[in-house]
Formats: C-alpha cells, sequence, structure tokens
C-alpha cells in the first residue's frame, strides 16, 4: 500500500508539475540557454520512465494477485459508501469525465480553437491511447474484480478485460498533454520551425532585464490561426496555471477512486494504468513529438517529395493494421486458456452484468475486445483528411475567434457533432446472427467503416464547409490581407 501511495502521487502530481520546472533564465543564447533545468527536466523524465517500467515487470511477474489487498480496498469502498446515491452518481460522474467520452470533448475542442491543428493532434492522441489499451488488455486477459470475487459489487459495467485500467492510462497521458499543449508556457515541440506567439509580453528576470519570449516559441503550424487571448491570459497568470494543474491532478486521482469504488479495477491495475500513462508521455516528449510534429506539418502544408506516396503508405499501413487485429482476434478465439478463463468467470458477469444485446448469440470478452480493435481507424481517417485537405496550405483555416460570435462559435459544436453522429448510422444495419460473421460484420461495417468516416470528417470534411454555412469570423481588411500572405509563403 506504501508503494502504491508513493506510485501515485509520482504518476499525477510529480509528472503534471514537472512542467513547471521553469528554463534558466540566463543571458545565453540559442542551445547554451536553459541547459541545467532541461538536465534536471530529462533526469526526472528518466526517473519516472524507470519506476513505470519497474512497476509493471513487478506486476507482470507476480501476476493478478499483486496488491491483492486492493479487492479489500474495493470492499470496503463498497460497504461504507455504496448506500450513497449521491456519491455513487459522483463518482460516475467522475469515471465518464476521465475516460474515453473526453474524446467528444476534444471534438468540441477542434471546433473552437483557433488553431485547428493543435487540436486535431490532441484528439490523435486520445485515441491513440485507446487504440493501444485493447491490446494491452489482450496481453494481460487479466479479470475485472467482480468478475472473480461474489462480495464485489459491479456498480459499473464494463465486460472486457481489466489490466490495465485505460481511465489510469487516460488520466496520467492526456491530462498532462493537455496541460503542456495549451497551459504551459513551455510549450516548445522538438524538430519544427517556430514562430513567436503574437500578443503575449516579455519577461523580465530577476536582474530586470528583458528576455525575448521566443521559449513561448511554436510551431509555424500554430502561426496558421491567432492564439486565443483567453489562453495567453491564463499562461500568463501563474494563479491560473495552478488551478488548473490542481484540478487535473485532483480529477486523476479521483477517477482511480472512482474505477475502484465502482468494481471495475483493483488498486493494482489502476496504478498499472498510470504507469504506462506516465511511460507513454515520457516517450512522447523525449521521442515522438517532435517527428509527430514534422509529419503534421508536411501532411498539411503539402511538402512531401511526392504526395501519391503517401497514399500508398496509408493504403499499406491500412491494410497491415487490419490484418493484425484480426490475426490477434483469431489467436485470442483460438486460445484454450483464454476460453477457460471466460468459462470461470462467466457465472459472476451473467448474474451482475447480464447482456442487454438481441444479439442471438452472446457476445464473449474476446468479441469486444475485437470491436475496440477498430479505434486506430480514426487515426487513418484523420490522415487521410490531412493529406486530402488544402485548408491549411491555403490559408483557408485562418481563424481568430476574437471575431467569432456566440452564435457562430455554438454553431460550430453542434455541426462538429452532428456530422461526427452521421456515421453511426450505419450501427443499425441488421448483421448476421452467427458469432463469428457477426463479429466480423459489427467489425468492419459498424465500427471500422464509422471511424474512418468520422476521422476524415473530423479533419477535412467539417472544416470544408464552414465557410458555406458562414462558420468563419469576419476577420477585418488587415488581418485578411495577413492571411493571403500566410497562404503565399507555402505555394
Amino acid at each position: 500500500m506504501c508503494f502504491a501511495l508513493i506510485h501515485s502521487l509520482i504518476c499525477n502530481i510529480l509528472l503534471l508539475s514537472s512542467l513547471k520546472i521553469s528554463k534558466s533564465k540566463s543571458k545565453l543564447k540559442g542551445s547554451e540557454r536553459a541547459m541545467p533545468s532541461e538536465s534536471l527536466k530529462k533526469l526526472f523524465a528518466v526517473l519516472l520512465a524507470l519506476i513505470s517500467i519497474a512497476y509493471i515487470i513487478v506486476q507482470a511477474i507476480y501476476g493478478y494477485q499483486f496488491l491483492d489487498t486492493s479487492v479489500s480496498l474495493t470492499i470496503s469502498l463498497q460497504n461504507s459508501l455504496a448506500s450513497s446515491e449521491a456519491f455513487v452518481l459522483f463518482m460516475e460522474i467522475v469515471s465518464v469525465m476521465s475516460g474515453a467520452q473526453v474524446v467528444i470533448t476534444g471534438v468540441i475542442l477542434v471546433a473552437i480553437d483557433p488553431i485547428k491543428i493543435r487540436s486535431i493532434k490532441l484528439v490523435f492522441l486520445m485515441v491513440a491511447v485507446e487504440s493501444i489499451l485493447p491490446y494491452l488488455m489482450a496481453l494481460y486477459h487479466y479479470p475485472r474484480p467482480y468478475y472473480l470475487y461474489p462480495e464485489v459489487k459491479a456498480i459499473g459495467c464494463d465486460n472486457i478485460f481489466g489490466n490495465p485500467s485505460g481511465h489510469g492510462i487516460f488520466t496520467s497521458f492526456i491530462f498532462p498533454v493537455f496541460y503542456w499543449m495549451y497551459i504551459s508556457k513551455e510549450y516548445f515541440p522538438k524538430g519544427a520551425s517556430y514562430q513567436q506567439i503574437p500578443n503575449t509580453p516579455d519577461e523580465t528576470d530577476q536582474a530586470g532585464e528583458t528576455i525575448p519570449h521566443d521559449l513561448n516559441a511554436v510551431p509555424d503550424l500554430h502561426n496558421l490561426g491567432v492564439e486565443s487571448q483567453l489562453l495567453i491570459s491564463i499562461r500568463e497568470s501563474s494563479y491560473w496555471r495552478y488551478i488548473i494543474m490542481g484540478f487535473l491532478i485532483l480529477l486523476g486521482l479521483t477517477c482511480g477512486l472512482s474505477r475502484i469504488f465502482l468494481g471495475l479495477h483493483t488498486l493494482a491495475e489502476v496504478m498499472c494504468g498510470w504507469a504506462y500513462g506516465t511511460l507513454f508521455c515520457v516517450i512522447f516528449w523525449y521521442g515522438l513529438e517532435g517527428p509527430f510534429d514534422n509529419y503534421l506539418h508536411s501532411l498539411c502544408l503539402k511538402t512531401f517529395t511526392s504526395v501519391k506516396r503517401q497514399y500508398v503508405y496509408r493504403s499499406v499501413f491500412l491494410l497491415i493494421y487490419i490484418g493484425l487485429a484480426v490475426l490477434v482476434y483469431e489467436i485470442m478465439r483460438r486460445s484454450d486458456t483464454i476460453a477457460a478463463q471466460e468459462a470461470s468467470w462467466a457465472a459472476e458477469i451473467n448474474e451482475k452484468c447480464p447482456s442487454s444485446s438481441s444479439d442471438s448469440y452472446q457476445k464473449t470478452i474476446v468479441d469486444k475486445t475485437f470491436e475496440y480493435f477498430s479505434h486506430p481507424l480514426f487515426l487513418e481517417g484523420v490522415f487521410l483528411g490531412l493529406l486530402l485537405s488544402n485548408h491549411y496550405k491555403k490559408g483557408y483555416l485562418y481563424d481568430n475567434t476574437s471575431y467569432l460570435g456566440y452564435k457562430k462559435l455554438i454553431g460550430r459544436i453542434i455541426f462538429y457533432v452532428l456530422i461526427l453522429l452521421i456515421p453511426q448510422i450505419l450501427y443499425y444495419i441488421p448483421k448476421p446472427q452467427t458469432e463469428v460473421a457477426g463479429q466480423y460484420f459489427t467489425f468492419f461495417v459498424k465500427k471500422c467503416i464509422p471511424f474512418y468516416l468520422e476521422g476524415l470528417a473530423c479533419a477535412h470534411i467539417a472544416p470544408l464547409l464552414f465557410k458555406r454555412l458562414h462558420l468563419m469570423p469576419s476577420i477585418p481588411e488587415k488581418e485578411s490581407r495577413l492571411q493571403n500572405e500566410i497562404a503565399d509563403q507555402y505555394e
């Protein structure tokens, strides 16, 4: 239990707090600036990664019974608090607020963020986490607490594998990334071209010397829109930055508690989610963010040597991924070990979380895990949308919310939500009533195609219709000329 508390503090508090380590304000320029502080941050990141890897290894060695006292924690929480309807509702709301459902918030952010590529990047990372999760769950194939223990109530039902906690990964990865991209004053992706954020004052060091605001530089893709004055104000206020940081930390810890209370995870599974999320953060910040930003830059501004070759690459990757998903599903479906596990869990699952499906066959945990394998199709839809789109290259989406009224803002949100819901019509197509045929039909027709269309709509179709629906801001002539100049420099 002591190790659990230490790990939770490190993964949730120190991870976000590490973003606050200020770069040294020396008078040196270029790569010489802030070296001691940068080295400290890298050392801190390595420490976090090593602790996370150590926990993952220890849990893998000891198996599901690792930190078995966490089941006692679930039972204790449920016995003492489950009678309070208000507390149960609060825990359910926190669980919803902190999970994959937050992706819809990200999509809304795409609608209102003047710098579209930043919000698309965040949504991409959200879905990427959800895409990795089912493979990790299939690798462990651990049960949820209410599968094994009759005394654990299934206050929440989710009949798939239980380890690691998806909510744990989500809160320890997406929350810090959100803070990094929107709130932190040190958002400084590596490997891309840079422009200074407009309208941000220069800082003054302790000696009274003015320091150029190049520490707040951002990729030039961010110059294809005018930064929100609200976000600039928040960044310049340490008071608001600490409030938002504290809220995200509290929400992450409370989310972990809610998953334990609802009977959906043990403490060990939540901590495993935090460990993976922390590891993903370190890998993203110090390994993948620069190359990923450069790839987005090339997609949006069409700087590839051959665009046609990119279509071939994306098609090949799509076919390889679908083949991998089918292969993993067939391995799990034919595994005697997993079949025996599911049979041993069936009585508790059917009693506590009976299926409400009208299917003629009972979906297994493996069937439901297979459906989660469809999430990367959203990412492929986003890539295709950016590849097809000339919105950014031609300055079409040069946005400024300062000139966007509330009606247009609300209209954008409604429009994005509606256009993402349209592909869900495919879900109502009748499917074959045999298990294998039904699952393949569900995977391809009801999951893959809608996700692919949603990603395409998010990155290409919805922005394409902004002007037709009069959802772009009325930009003054001076800024309109700037928009044309930005478009011209990428021609």
